[in-house]
């Protein structure tokens, strides 16, 4: 009898482990899409993609923009090269409100705006025949 009342604890805790690392497993954070995903996407697309993740986000996943900028002092602009489509990917992140501009403060930035300044294969092939 001692032992069958060990099992039903031991079931128990068994059971909530499972169920915990599914819920887990199913609430990760999902990543961050890659650059050649965006140049797939619609501008529109491309920022619901990038919603909720930070500039740090991006920094970790894609490195250091080829370029950065500031424009109409209100917004802070990184540049990556478009992997494959050639042209540029512009991340806007909305620094209105920001007393300070410093490297942690801008990489704490959510995404604002994606700008995507694409060549097409055939606007690339056209230019080429002529």
């Amino acid at each position: 009898m001692r032992s069958s009342s060990r099992i039903v604890p031991a079931a128990l805790l068994l059971l909530c482990t499972v169920l915990c690392l599914v819920w887990a497993s199913s609430h990760q954070p999902q990543s961050v899409p890659t650059l050649e995903t965006l140049e797939l996407l619609s501008e529109e697309n491309a920022v619901a993609a990038l919603s909720g993740y930070t500039r740090r986000d991006l920094l970790n996943a894609w490195g250091e923009p080829q370029s950065t900028m500031a424009a109409f002092s209100i917004l802070h602009v990184d540049l990556y090269d478009a992997p494959t489509r050639g042209g540029w990917i512009g991340i806007l992140y909305d620094t209105h409100g920001l007393h300070e501009k410093t490297p942690e403060s801008l990489a704490a930035l959510p995404v604002c705006r994606v700008d995507l300044q694409l060549s097409s294969l055939n606007e690339l092939v056209e230019k080429g025949a002529s």
